[in-house]
């Protein structure tokens, strides 16, 4: 009874949801259809002693089945915001690691007062544990190495800015920025820095990338 109890159908299932949900890998190579369920099915079959190979296939069928529909779901509805999103690109722009602490809020806020954004000036603050970013547009690059010196870890000077400009729903939905990140880097680019405020997902990329970060997220807003 207890054996039945440990690898029925209900508790296969379970144990299979649960080993898939915890390898980020298999379950991408799942949903993606790189491998099939009976080859994923022996690989679990190894933590799940006991378990028959058709049933675990079984499960691992089950999972395929309630997860890409949910993944397609949750897909549709990021790129129908990505669809209404406005996207602002800013080239020129210079990207600063500095100390973290309060030595560098001091002397950000001092730079933050000579900086005007009414003027159009950029302005970018984020603070962390072990270190933070400022950007700010390549007019002020002087003014901040001058004024953070000491404080800089790494610049990065001529860069862009990406800003993806949305509505109040961003908030509340799942899987936003891994959308984002997922789009960008399957076409080969990377991000320095991404940070979001409130609507607006900001992410620093090489000169270069620029107009091809801006096509990739405009095809996305096509593919709604």
């Amino acid at each position: 009874m207890a054996s039945a109890q440990t690898n029925g159908p209900a508790s296969i299932q379970k144990r299979v949801d649960s080993e898939i949900y915890s390898n980020l890998l298999l379950e991408e190579a799942l949903l993606s259809g790189i491998a099939n369920f009976r080859s994923i099915a022996r690989k679990l079959s190894k933590k799940l002693p006991g378990a028959k190979l058709e049933a675990i296939a079984v499960a691992v069928r089950r999972h395929f089945e309630k997860e890409s529909g949910e993944r397609k779901s949750a897909e549709d509805a990021l790129l129908r915001l990505l669809a209404k999103s406005k996207i602002k690109a800013t080239t020129e722009v210079a990207d600063f690691t500095l100390e973290a602490g309060e030595r560098t809020v001091a002397k950000v806020s001092e730079i933050m007062r000579k900086i005007s954004p009414r003027k159009g000036e950029i302005f970018r603050f984020v603070s962390g544990h072990r270190a933070s970013t400022l950007v700010v547009d390549m007019e002020n690059y002087s003014t901040v190495k001058r004024l953070a010196k000491g404080l800089i870890i790494e610049e990065r000077p001529n860069v862009s800015e990406i800003a993806i400009i949305t509505d109040s729903q961003v908030e509340a939905t799942l899987g936003w920025v891994a959308l984002v990140s997922r789009l960008i880097a399957r076409n080969g680019v990377n991000m320095i820095e991404t940070f979001s405020c409130y609507t607006e997902t900001i992410i620093i990329v090489e000169e270069k990338d620029a107009g091809k970060v801006v096509e990739i997220l405009s095809s996305g807003k096509r593919r709604r």
